[in-house]
């Protein structure tokens, strides 16, 4: 019966990879914005209205970036690094509403707002918030009033809360459906809303699993789609392990007008696998491509930017893909996917 069971499993597995035999394969130049980041890695990216945000990943001070996208001008920095009143330890940069940044911190369990505008008057942009009750490690911002974090606790796998921490609905499965103890090692990955839609994503960082949640009308989500990509693991004392190590997930996502996108490095052309290296960071593992999807989560193209991407967003309101990415230097870059 494991012989057939494995079988089956192969079969599938390879009629997956055989899906992608008629996608789209495209090469783009995406436009430079923003060229010498000073930063040892970059770390988080979005978009807010006009500005472009990113996080310095090492920052000891300030770790906040903000360009004006009408100059491709940085105008200022925000964000102190520490364990003071108005200071972060380990910074989550979940999303945004108007000019607002949303950020979280697990470990000193606080969220704060900071404000592009305070910035720009030169006052203090720092918005602080009643501090969380728990850990959230993965979360998204769906307004002004409430997130969805992703708990690895819960019957359910997501949380619609305020930011004053009530939790106002779960949902939710885990691609995962056993009772296992390992499930932030197994599962763990981003969540991203999409505010025209009304949309929630989830994405799992170790093997190739997405879905999608539609908002309804009384804060409840239903799953619409998921991808049935399969999922090879065993289950030894409560906790799960994957027999496909070298599996990599759809990492960091981003939602255009008419796709979704992630990072991945094409599977027929693929790179050398990261290794661990003592303070040298290795960034030939880092991949070329994105994986784009339509709403149906079917894979469209896959398209080559030409230089290692380290992170993508985009604004649901048009198909302009901004990018972070390495030419001689760290950069910013965008371009339009057609």
């Amino acid at each position: 019966m494991r012989r057939i069971s494995m079988f089956l499993f192969l079969i599938a597995l390879v009629s997956c990879k055989s899906s992608h035999v008629d996608v789209e394969r495209i090469s783009l130049s995406p436009q430079i914005l923003y060229e010498g980041l000073y930063t040892m890695l970059p770390g988080a990216m979005l978009l807010c209205e006009n500005y472009l945000v990113w996080e310095d990943g090492f920052a000891t001070d300030t770790f906040m970036h903000v360009i004006d996208l009408r100059t491709n001008q940085d105008i200022g920095i925000m964000g102190k690094i520490g364990r003071g009143p108005e200071e972060l330890t380990t910074p989550d940069i979940i999303g945004s509403f108007n000019k607002n940044i949303v950020v979280t911190d697990g470990n000193l369990f606080k969220c704060a707002f900071y404000s592009i505008d305070s910035l720009l008057a030169r006052k203090n942009p720092y918005i602080a918030q009643t501090d969380m009750n728990t850990r959230l490690f993965f979360s998204t911002v769906v307004d002004s009033t409430k997130l969805i974090a992703l708990r690895f606790d819960t019957q359910k796998p997501f949380q619609l809360r305020t930011y004053n921490q009530e939790v106002l609905s779960e949902f939710g499965k885990f691609p995962i459906p056993d009772s296992i103890t390992n499930r932030f090692e197994i599962l763990q990955g981003p969540v991203l809303y999409n505010p025209q839609r009304h949309l929630l994503l989830y994405s799992a960082n170790f093997f190739p699993y997405m879905a999608i949640y539609q908002e309804k009308s009384d804060n409840s989500y239903e799953l619409i789609k998921e991808t049935d990509y399969p999922i090879p693991y065993t289950i030894k004392e409560n906790r799960a392990r994957l027999l496909d190590e070298n599996s990599d997930g759809f990492g960091v996502p981003a939602f255009t007008k008419d796709y979704i996108i992630f990072i991945k490095q094409d599977e027929d052309n693929p790179l050398p696998r990261q290794k661990p290296t003592s303070g040298i960071r290795d960034l030939s593992g880092v991949p070329h491509t994105v994986y784009i999807f339509d709403y149906d989560l079917n894979l469209l193209k896959i398209a080559d930017l030409n230089m290692p991407v380290l992170r993508i967003t985009a604004n649901p309101e048009n198909n302009t893909l901004y990018i972070i990415g390495l030419k001689d230097s760290y950069c910013i870059a965008k371009c339009e996917i057609e």
